[in-house]
């Protein structure tokens, strides 16, 4: 946007007025001494005076300017005015470049004036603008006419005066060269700056500084009445209930500090602050069965993504109005949770009842067989219930290796069967683990599974009961 604007301004071709010209232009030849300039190509009858009155210096004596010389005069250079310098009985002045050197009487000095541009001039010109280092993008594009949706938010961009070049121009003999924050710098002639100047497009840090401090202040203004209506819609959303789902079984603790519980997956939880104190990890504040506790954000599924951006941004403030609104909710809920968790325990008792009656009817005296398999090595986990009226003392059984065929396999010690004992006492109606880890060895991929293939009961008045075949145990067994 800058760089379209100064190349607008650079582009404006006006009159400059004959004031402007004079105001670079040298008084009196005093003025010119020992000050450098820019020197124009001269009009005709300034070109006349010049071959006819100037002088060159060569071979240890002033010689007159021909209209060769005169040609080879490096116009367009920047030169140095000396002098007075006696040159016959006329004093003159010297202009010299690093590409010519002459003399001219200081009584034609005037008629050169307008030709020779001073650069102490526009040095002080150049110090001068250096107090205006802003641009007013805003009153350069409604002025130029430009896209006033290219431009940026903000109203000045810094403006930094690079320099000045000089041009073979009567009316404009430099063009400024300035920087904005767009790369590189950028040409401004004196009628764009000109016009810059008349539209008061240039300002200074001052003026950008009170017009900061304003618009500042509007903006506390407008934060302070968005704050007011968020405080008012705080308070109302704050009644609401902000409920969150447990993701998986966790070990909560309480707010205090002084307690933990177990929590399972897919319990509903009542949220009411948030905290990301140092030294605290973050952690939302939840309501579950009449207690706080803090949850972690990845251990919770939200019923809202609004109410997690809602709670993490209030944290604490309002907390207590929305504390009473968890606690009142999650008091409910806990009400009918104990009143659910009453009967489901009533009808698990009478499952297991049911199930104890079941088994003993059916003589269930294995719950179920689990293989037991480390590397090469090969066991059974053994379930027992005792299904009979007796206390059992021990019992032996028989376990036989098999194959993937169903046949019969040895293991690489040549064993295909292997006794086992268990020890009791196991009273009617109670349930026994053991496990045997190491019966079978099998480092060739052979055996697949294990089968019970005897068993004998001996009880504690010393009556045994036995059964053999594994289609007459599998009848005895609750998960084969």
């Amino acid at each position: 946007m800058t760089r379209k604007i100064l190349t607008l301004l650079s582009a404006l071709l006006a009159t400059f007025v004959a004031q402007a010209q004079y105001d670079w232009s040298y008084r009196s030849i005093d003025e010119a001494y020992n000050d450098r300039a820019y020197l124009f190509r001269p009009d005709s009858g300034a070109m006349e005076l010049v071959v006819k009155k100037g002088r060159t210096y060569s071979a240890g004596r002033y010689q007159r300017l021909t209209a060769e010389r005169a040609d080879s005069i490096a116009f367009g250079s920047v030169c140095i005015i000396t002098g007075p310098y006696l040159v016959g009985r006329t004093e003159h002045f010297r202009l010299q470049s690093a590409e010519s050197d002459f003399y001219l009487p200081v009584s034609e000095a005037e008629a050169m004036f307008p030709y020779l541009v001073s650069v102490r001039y526009w040095d002080a010109k150049l110090d001068s603008l250096r107090s205006y280092n802003y641009l007013d993008e805003w009153a350069l594009s409604g002025l130029l006419d430009c896209d006033t949706a290219t431009l940026r938010s903000h109203r000045y961009s810094p403006l930094s005066w690079v320099g000045y070049e000089f041009q073979p121009s009567y009316l404009s003999p430099v063009v400024f060269r300035v920087a904005t924050n767009v790369e590189g710098s950028q040409p401004l002639s004196l009628a764009a700056l000109a016009r810059l100047s008349e539209w008061k497009a240039m300002t200074t840090a001052s003026v950008v500084d009170a017009y900061e401090a304003a618009l500042a202040h509007a903006r506390e203004l407008r934060e302070e009445s968005d704050r007011r209506m968020r405080k008012a819609q705080d308070s109302l959303r704050d009644a609401n209930l902000f409920a969150a789902t447990v993701l998986r079984d966790l070990l909560a603790e309480t707010v205090n500090q002084d307690a933990m519980a177990q929590i399972v997956a897919g319990s509903e939880v009542m949220l009411f602050a948030y905290t990301d104190t140092v030294g605290e990890r973050d952690c939302f504040y939840g309501r579950f069965h009449n207690e706080s506790y803090k949850f972690a954000y990845g251990d919770l599924r939200f019923a809202s993504p609004d109410d997690v951006a809602y709670l993490m941004r209030r944290g604490r403030s309002g907390m207590d109005l929305r504390l009473k609104a968890a606690t009142i909710a999650d008091s409910l809920a806990t009400e009918r949770y104990a009143d659910s968790l009453a009967r489901a325990h009533a009808e698990l008792r009478e499952q297991i009842e049911q199930t104890k009656r079941d088994m003993d009817s059916r003589q269930i005296f294995i719950m179920n067989l689990n293989l037991a398999q480390s590397d090469y090595q090969f066991g059974l986990e053994f379930n027992f219930y005792n299904c009979f009226q007796k206390t059992i003392r021990k019992i032996e059984m028989q376990v036989t290796a098999y194959n993937a065929q169903g046949a019969m396999q040895r293991d690489k010690f040549d064993r295909r069967m292997r006794d086992v004992r268990c020890m009791g006492p196991i009273p009617p109606q109670s349930p026994a683990q053991y496990t045997f880890d190491e019966l079978f060895w099998d480092d060739n991929g052979r055996i697949r599974y294990l089968r019970l293939t005897y068993i004998k009961f001996t009880f504690a008045d010393g009556s045994t009961r036995s059964f053999s075949g594994y289609d007459s145990i599998l009848k005895h067994i609750l998960n084969p």
